[in-house]
Order: C-alpha cells, then structure tokens, then sequence
C-alpha cells in the first residue's frame, strides 16, 4: 500500500456531526487546523457559520466539530503543532507542504480525505465502512485523477463529483441550446449559473424568472439560503447551469421566501430591463445599474422618472445619503440588480435619514 494517498468516499448527512463522524479515527487535537476561507460553506444550528475563524489549535477544532452542523463543502488542512501554514492549491504543493492531511467536502456528501500516515489512512477506510459510507475506496496513485499541477479542489474538484455530479456544461458554441434551455427551465427550480469564464469557481444561485435572447433576469439566493433580490444579467456571459447537486438540495429546503414567487409577475414584456426599472419606480426601493460592461454598479438610486429609452436616477450612497442625479439610455444598460440585501441595507438607511433618525 505505499502507493496509497488517502481515502474517497459518499455520504448521506442525515446525523448533525458529520465532521466529527468522518474524523473518528483520527486524533484531530494533535493538530492545528486551517479551515479555507474560500472552500468554507458549512452551516450551524445557531448561527450561519461553524468555523467563524480560519485556524483552530486541536482543542478548539475538536469542540468545534462536535456542535451540530452541515456541510455543503470544506477544504480544511492539518499540520503538526508549530508547522508553518502553506497555501495548496495543487496536489504536488500539497505533497511539498507540510500539512499531514488535507480533507475535501464537494456538494454536501462527496469525501476525499489525503494523508501523509498510511495508518491513518486506513484508520479512516475501517471507520468509513463501519458507519457504511458508500463508494469507499483508497485513493491511489492509479486511480486518482488528480495530476501533480491540478488544482485540489474547486467548486466541482472532488473525485467523487465524476461519479454524481448534475452538471449542464454549454459551451459559446452552444449558445443557441442554452438559451431554449434556461428558457424551459422552472421558475420553481433553484440552480447554478456560471457567468465568469475567467474564474469558474464563481457561480450565481437562483431561480429563472425571465429570459430573451439577449438577456436573463433572475431571483437571486444568498449562500445561507435567503432571498437576495433580482438581478438582470446579459445571457451571453452565461455558459453553464448546474441543476439537483446537493449543494443546491440543501439550498432548496432552506430558501423558503415568498418574494421570488412575487417577482415572477414583475415581467411582462420583451425588455426585462424596463420590467424592473418600472418596477423600481413604482415601489420606490433602491436599484443598482451597470453601465457598458463598465464591472461596477455605475449607479445606485431611486429610478425618478423613464422617459423613452432615457433613465433618471436620483442616487444614494451606501449610507442613504442623496448624492446627486445621473441620466443615462436603456440602451448603455449591461447588468440590472434590484432589492438584494445590499439595496435592503440602503434603502433602510435612506429611510432612516428621511424619517430623520440620522443627521450625520
């Protein structure tokens, strides 16, 4: 078994303690703990966060793991006491490193767990089996398809993630099928939407409410599950959708907002962009406007008056302070955002200041 690089493995977490399960076999306060900040999705009864902190000696990691949590997915890594923290992002930096074991969770049960001891290794293989984990396997210089310069782990990096893994990939060539696909997509399904080619660990969460050939107009969900408003996008940025991973399941059952049933009804015609902007007049409440592929909200406000194609925003800064008026064309507009939490908080402030509970 020198060949041996740890152990894979699928899980169903019905139990509140997965972590502590998992890690069973393995004295977790022999070592100092760091828990990605970019890989930490794991949610606790209580709060919405379980590692509220990025390193954990072993004391304090292992009561962490034993509150009650969720995974959705978690890249955490182990080192010996006084060993110098590195940054992994590649199985051969992982193997030059000095971190002795490096645990991967991809869309709520998929496990990969690599380790430097092969008696820990095997120790997590018998505990796998004994709690009748499904698909376990050592990980092996055979079978892993991991290459020493590939990336450990990204938003679908788990091995496992080949075997389970609901995935729509559409590629620019595909346009045409993407768009009859998103458009048949229900208003009731929560799904993925990949927009940035440039880093493809990045991804929207959302329910489709509208869609033309041009553009996509979507109600948003927080990473905790929450309604987060609608945000009116370009549909050629998109290039995948992901659809029924755990990830999105977990989402699901904890989305419960009545808004996104409410703003299905909001479009109407074949311009979702004047949709929402009409919308946002008629409801006074803050909106957020890109402007020629600009990568910025360009800008925030009140929408005063729309006139033809031509916009007028009074704008608020993000303390609800007026600050001026801009005019621009519907037809400079590339991104649209409406009623996220970041509109919330302005919109509040606004109030405040109206209702003159703020003067500063």
């Amino acid at each position: 078994m020198n060949n041996v690089r740890g152990v894979s493995f699928h899980v169903e977490q019905q139990n509140d303690d997965i972590l502590r399960q998992v890690l069973g076999g393995v004295n977790v306060a022999a070592y100092n703990w760091f828990v990605d900040p970019s890989q930490n999705e794991v949610w606790s009864k209580g709060s919405f966060g379980l590692f509220l902190s990025d390193f954990y000696n072993g004391r304090a990691f292992k009561e962490t793991i034993y509150q009650d949590h969720y995974v959705f997915m978690l890249k955490l890594q182990a080192y010996y006491p006084n060993a110098e923290y590195e940054r992994i992002d590649t199985y051969d930096e992982y193997l030059n490193s000095k971190c002795r074991i490096l645990l991967l969770i991809c869309d709520a049960h998929y496990i990969d767990i690599y380790c430097k001891d092969i008696e820990i290794s095997r120790a997590l293989f018998a505990r796998a089996n004994s709690l009748s984990y499904q698909d376990v396997e050592y990980i092996t210089d055979e079978n892993d398809g991991r290459t020493a310069n590939e990336s450990v782990l990204n938003r679908n990096g788990c091995r496992s993630t080949a075997r389970g893994s609901a995935i729509i990939r559409l590629i620019a060539e595909l346009k045409g099928e993407l768009f009859m696909l998103i458009d048949k997509l229900s208003t009731d399904k929560t799904v993925a939407i990949y927009t940035n080619s440039e880093d493809t660990d990045l991804f929207l969460v959302g329910k489709i409410l509208a869609v033309t050939d041009e553009l996509t107009a979507i109600s948003m969900v927080s990473p905790y599950g929450r309604y987060d408003g609608i945000r009116v996008l370009r549909s050629e940025l998109i290039f995948e959708i992901e659809e029924e991973s755990e990830y999105l399941k977990m989402l699901q059952l904890l989305y419960s907002d009545a808004s996104s049933s409410a703003d299905s009804n909001i479009f109407t015609s074949d311009s979702p962009y004047l949709d929402l902007l009409r919308h946002a007049l008629k409801e006074q409440k803050v909106i957020s406007v890109e402007l020629l592929e600009s990568g910025s909200y360009n800008a925030i406000g009140f929408v005063k008056e729309i006139d033809d194609d031509v916009v007028t925003i009074q704008v608020v800064d993000s303390y609800g302070r007026e600050d001026g008026i801009v005019h621009f064309s519907v037809n400079d507009i590339t991104e649209l955002q409406y009623n996220s939490e970041d509109e919330q908080r302005t919109n509040a402030y606004w109030q405040l200041r109206r209702n003159g509970r703020q003067t500063q």
